[in-house]
């Protein structure tokens, strides 16, 4: 039940970018970002809460920004999601080390769901960028 459901949200996000446009509306990139730091903020006062996703949402809604902006550069664009995606991996890494490395493995199904989360939002924008009928 549990892979099904993974694959069906699997397949849903690799197919995004034919059913979704970056200039839908001028809102998402600012409202992705105000989301990512929404969670960046609550993590700050519950340490429990993971933030790959986080810092995934800021990195996507930087790059709708920059994607759909008056002066788009291809080259620009391509630089900033690769630093968010850096910037993700060294999150996802450092969560991972934390949580084995404490006296009892706190591995648990919300640690998963922010790393499954935070690498297939990297993987719809990905595929947002490289669907010139979504950006143009």
């Amino acid at each position: 039940m549990k892979e099904a459901l993974f694959f069906q949200l699997l397949r849903l996000v690799l197919t995004m970018p034919r059913h979704f446009s970056l200039q839908t509306s001028s809102r998402v990139g600012p409202a992705l970002i105000a989301m990512g730091l929404g969670v960046v903020l609550v993590a700050q006062l519950c340490t429990v809460v993971p933030i790959a996703t986080a810092m995934m949402l800021v990195g996507c809604g930087a790059t709708q920004i920059l994607a759909t902006g008056s002066r788009r550069s291809q080259r620009l664009t391509a630089v900033n999601l690769m630093v968010y995606a850096a910037l993700v991996c060294f999150a996802i890494a450092a969560q991972t080390h934390t949580a084995i490395s404490g006296p009892a493995s706190r591995v648990g199904l919300l640690l998963w769901l922010d790393h499954s989360v935070a690498v297939l939002l990297l993987a719809a924008t990905v595929g947002l960028l490289s669907n010139p009928r979504a950006i143009s």
